[in-house]
């Protein structure tokens, strides 16, 4: 973050500019660092300059703390990803199946052909019949997802055609995105950004979920040649709100619920109510609509939450998609800290 000024001073005196100092400001008179001296009890960012014209130019610059910070966080993200990927633990025994086997030997026992290991798929009568009512509870979840799902298409279709900026946390949702696309073309340093838009400035991501922002940047960039950044966010937000069934139907299935208990699971994620403050924790839509709170990173955060809990239950009790697992955890902690702390 830079920005520079023309400053004619007619006599020796503080020139105070409105941004909260915080360790990285650095201030340049004539292309000499100033001493930057923060105000009291404001905290704004003051320096003295001499009589006559002077070029200042203040900049947001790394600080040798954050530069090593980053390298730690780049590391210990690398070790997440890494060692999940290593194979250790219990070893699964291989599921049992029922399909055809030789026939037992002759003379058998009425106890030997009763076990399971020597039944015939194509001759016990037990095996066709129970196929079916699965077959049927599968077909009835997947038809309570797509009821699901077609509620969210028309009823919140709406959120499209809102022509005017939420007033509600959107606004600032749409504005960090915004300035992460900005810092980025610019070649400022990743999570150091100064986002002037949050009071008198901070550099949000320093002590913010980024994840989410990253997501809607990413969708800013991609259609920014068809369509304004507010309405690209709104069809953002649109989808999201759209799939969270889907989300709960596959992380259901992957905790181990049959089709029919997802499906149901599809379809109550989307009642909880918003009376009391249930409306403020992503839960409901009064938490994420154009009408209610705007709360786009926790919208994310569940998405990933019911997604992380499904990946993990089926990483402990098989083994596998360990990998998954670990990266949908740390995505829902970057994505909300409080949703993070509930998956793990």
């Amino acid at each position: 973050t830079v920005r520079e000024f023309l400053v004619v001073a007619e006599a020796l005196g503080p020139v105070r500019v409105n941004t909260f100092y915080f360790p990285g400001w650095r201030v340049y008179v004539d292309g000499v660092e100033a001493e930057v001296e923060p105000t009291h009890p404001d905290g704004l960012m003051e320096v003295k300059l001499p009589a006559g014209h002077h070029f200042v130019r203040v900049a947001f610059e790394p600080t040798p703390l954050r530069a090593w910070a980053t390298v730690v966080s780049g590391a210990t993200l690398a070790l997440l990803m890494v060692v999940p990927m290593v194979r250790f633990g219990r070893r699964q025994r291989p599921a049992r199946s029922i399909g055809p086997r030789p026939d037992p030997a002759p003379g058998a026992s009425l106890i030997e052909l009763a076990r399971p290991e020597n039944w015939r798929a194509e001759e016990h009568p037990c095996v066709g019949r129970s196929l079916r009512p699965e077959r049927k509870a599968r077909v009835a979840g997947l038809l309570l997802l797509l009821t699901a799902l077609t509620f969210n298409a028309i009823c919140l279709k709406p959120e499209l055609r809102v022509s005017r900026v939420p007033v509600n946390d959107g606004v600032l949702h749409l504005a960090l995105s915004e300035r992460l696309v900005e810092s980025v073309r610019r070649g400022e340093p990743f999570l150091d950004p100064w986002v002037s838009e949050w009071a008198l400035g901070y550099p949000v991501w320093r002590s913010y979920q980024i994840l989410p922002h990253v997501l809607a940047a990413g969708v800013l960039v991609v259609t920014e040649r068809w369509t304004d950044h507010a309405t690209a966010f709104a069809a953002l937000q649109y989808v999201l709100l759209v799939l969270v069934p889907l989300s709960a139907y596959v992380g259901a299935r992957l905790f181990g619920l049959t089709p029919l208990a997802a499906g149901l699971a599809s379809c109550l994620i989307c009642t909880p109510t918003s009376l009391g403050q249930l409306g403020w924790f992503g839960l409901t839509y009064g938490a994420t609509t154009w009408r209610g709170c705007g709360l786009f990173t926790q919208l994310v955060a569940v998405q990933m939450l019911l997604l992380g809990l499904g990946a993990t239950v089926r990483a402990l009790d098989t083994g596998r998609g360990r990998a998954l697992a670990s990266v949908l955890l740390a995505a829902t902690a970057l994505s909300h800290i409080v949703f993070g702390y509930v998956a793990f």
